[in-house]
């Protein structure tokens, strides 16, 4: 199992409308690595607006820090048509450049826009696909694409999300997942037991009382439920995605030293929910 911080924890702009980056990662890095994390997942905009010598130099910087990214995030729409489609390919295929650039295995995604129940047949089978052409184009490099469960998506309810896998046909697409309800343990473990043939990929993120919160301090019990997972044989990768104190007003208050120790602590959490699992 590797454990992997989530760059868009530490990007207060995450929450705006446009979500233009506030912190250039790259400068980010050495505290990233001083505080003892050696894997990124990346966030999509931290790489896709970086123009080609950019990327590059963040790619040399992260070998130079002793870091690695083997995950990279993006949020593509699957249901488009026409030019809009076209487009959309046009990004898919940047990003399996950046895929490459940054040496990452996983390009996890946020599987489009649309609830599920609202696609109706022909919007289903052209996000079907779409995520053929997906797979398509990242063959050569053998890239494992999971889709996140998430809300208003194809991925947000796990029997539209097993035919989803089911029709595109593809070993490569698999599944990461995380609660659909952030107060309930039963319904956690619920998703993971039912989804679990297809994960390779977690999203983690404390929640208490509506807030960011420390994963030991969760209204989920994150020790029964990661205990269970790893129970039953879990190594993939491990992202943390959220953390106590990243949601802030404005960037001004952002303490990214805070952050960085409340990440600790959860990793240390899991840690030791992983050494003392079967």
């Amino acid at each position: 199992m590797q454990i992997l911080l989530n760059s868009i924890a530490l990007e207060p702009n995450r929450w705006t409308k446009d979500k233009i980056p506030h912190f250039r990662l790259e400068n980010l890095l050495d505290a990233i690595s001083g505080a003892g994390f050696s894997a990124l997942e990346v966030w999509q905009n931290h790489a896709a607006l970086l123009k080609p010598d950019d990327l590059k130099r963040l790619a040399e910087r992260g070998e130079i820090e002793g870091l690695s990214f083997p995950v990279v995030g993006m949020y593509p729409q699957f249901h488009l048509e026409g030019d809009e489609r076209q487009a959309e390919l046009e990004r898919v295929d940047a990003m399996v450049g950046i895929v490459s650039t940054l040496g990452a295995e996983v390009l996890k995604l946020m599987p489009g826009c649309v609830p599920s129940a609202e696609l109706d047949a022909a919007a289903w089978q052209r996000s079907v696909e779409f995520a053929q052409e997906m797979v398509q184009r990242t063959a050569q490099a053998g890239t494992i694409i999971p889709l996140e469960t998430h809300g208003n998506t194809v991925a947000d309810d796990p029997d539209a999300l097993l035919r989803f896998i089911d029709e595109v046909g593809s070993d490569r697409l698999k599944v990461c997942w995380q609660p659909f309800d952030f107060q309930s343990t039963d319904k956690a473990i619920e998703l993971y037991d039912r989804l679990a043939p297809h994960i390779v990929h977690l999203h983690l993120q404390g929640r208490g009382g509506g807030e960011m919160e420390l994963l030991e301090n969760s209204d989920i019990d994150y020790r029964r439920v990661l205990g269970h997972i790893f129970d039953k044989g879990f190594d993939g990768w491990l992202s943390l995605e959220f953390v106590r104190g990243c949601v802030v007003e404005s960037p001004e208050e952002f303490d990214i030293d805070l952050v960085l120790e409340n990440a600790k602590a959860d990793r240390a959490f899991i840690e030791t929910v992983w050494g003392s699992s079967s």
